[in-house]
């Protein structure tokens, strides 16, 4: 379709919807990959160009191995998404979501943006959606990138309409998360998100390190596979180097490179501690 405009989160699963175009192009498009993770970092004042400085000095200032990316490259191109909207209205958007917090938060953050597009904007949301793997087995997927390219064919026919009510709800649940201004937004079910705190991770980034040292690298690749969580690399890694400020964790290697760095816990009775702090009921019931 020749007005068709993708929108989705995950680079993996844009890929693989390209490739689905050569199986059948009936909805061949344009595809717009936003690459900030919405499920995590503050949220006020992150709509224009300039008010996005908060959040890309928060994920600057996280030491992480790798540079978190522009913002301001999905901010120009979400404004020329919105220009071409308004000088054709043949133009349609479908946004694509996985049963994931940083897929649910992208969807909430374009809400008010594509606002004055009613009717023309579609949500492709897998929520508890089987579907088949490269073995032909079926399976529930929680990321876009892992379904293959043909099951895009299946999934298409998901696409519905954005309601205006569907805006005014969801639009209310995003106002309370930015409210909240967490750094760390989980997906509790549905399009439900949950704010938490800045060591939900800790421990489990400390129970899976073994007392034998273990790859940094590999430690983050544990807790984002097998964790129920989505969990942004880039922000495992800087609770990394506060567990091992605290003393939680004992490092080994060049601590600016987690790729070559090694942890380990410092002993029983520090994952014992966490465990502790988690349990302990909160002050606020």
């Amino acid at each position: 379709m020749e007005n068709l405009i993708h929108i989705a989160f995950d680079k993996a699963g844009a890929e693989n919807l390209k490739q689905s175009f050569t199986l059948d192009d009936i909805i061949a498009g344009e595809i717009i990959l936003l690459e900030d993770d919405m499920a995590f970092g503050p949220l006020k004042d992150s709509i224009s160009e300039e008010e996005t400085g908060s959040r890309q000095s928060w994920w600057n200032s996280l030491s992480a191995p790798e540079g978190y990316p522009s913002l301001r490259h999905d901010h120009e191109l979400l404004q020329d998404v919105c220009q071409r909207m308004r000088e054709d209205e043949n133009n349609e958007i479908w946004i694509w979501a996985a049963q994931n917090a940083r897929d649910v938060c992208g969807y909430y953050h374009l809400l008010h943006l594509l606002s004055d597009f009613s009717g023309r904007v579609h949500l492709i949301y897998l929520n508890n959606l089987p579907f088949i793997n490269d073995k032909g087995g079926i399976f529930y997927p929680v990321q876009l990138g892992e379904i293959l390219p043909k099951e895009f064919l299946k999934a298409r026919k998901l696409a519905r309409e954005i309601t205006t009510a569907e805006v005014e709800v969801d639009g209310e649940e995003w106002n309370r998360l930015k409210e909240e201004n967490a750094s760390i937004r989980i997906l509790e079910g549905g399009k439900k998100i949950s704010s938490q705190p800045d060591d939900y991770f800790d421990k489990e980034l400390v129970n899976r390190c073994r007392l034998d040292f273990i790859k940094g690298w590999r430690l983050v690749g544990q807790v984002q596979q097998k964790g129920k969580d989505h969990a942004n690399s880039l922000f495992l890694y800087s609770r990394l180097k506060l567990l091992t400020e605290n003393g939680t964790l004992i490092v080994k290697g060049d601590f600016r490179d987690w790729r070559d760095s090694e942890v380990k816990v410092a002993g029983n009775e520090q994952i014992d501690n966490i465990t502790e702090e988690k349990n302990e009921p909160s002050n606020n019931g």
